[in-house]
């Protein structure tokens, strides 16, 4: 359930932004090079008229420990952007064409972040995400 007292993030697309993912477990495989993926409405509703936005730059970066022992494992995603993704179908006269900058709320959309974690041979795809849609915080860990 959502907390009252916090305030929704708010981002703007062509305004750059970052974010960190941490892994809090120091577990992992010395060999096995862990990525985690940034994404932004990876499974959107399917709604008639909900916006769907880009990052621009990498969408991947390498896990590595971070400065003490009590924050794990880390990466940072750093100068992201949004971009608006334009239905093909709507030619020219879309409604939003030529717009400014538009407002994008983690109340309507929702960063994913995914990591495939091996270790001793078991693996997993890890999932955490912003708050949206009526979530918070982890969505899920499949095997």
């Amino acid at each position: 359930m959502p907390n009252p007292c916090k305030r929704p993030l708010v981002l703007r697309t062509a305004s750059k932004f970052s974010a960190r993912a941490r892994l809090l477990v120091r577990l992992h495989d010395r060999n096995h090079r862990m990525e985690a993926k940034i994404h932004i409405d990876r499974d959107p509703p399917k709604i008639k008229g909900f916006r769907k936005f880009n990052i621009l730059t990498s969408s991947s970066k390498t896990l590595l420990a971070g400065d003490s022992p009590q924050e794990g494992l880390v990466c940072d995603f750093q100068y992201l952007t949004l971009k608006e993704q334009k239905d093909s179908r709507s030619g020219k006269g879309a409604k939003g064409a030529g717009e400014g900058p538009l407002v994008v709320t983690e109340e309507l959309h929702l960063i994913t972040f995914t990591l495939a974690y091996a270790y001793c041979g078991l693996e997993l795809e890890l999932e955490a995400s912003t708050g949206g849609w009526g979530d918070w915080g982890l969505r899920g860990v499949q095997v």
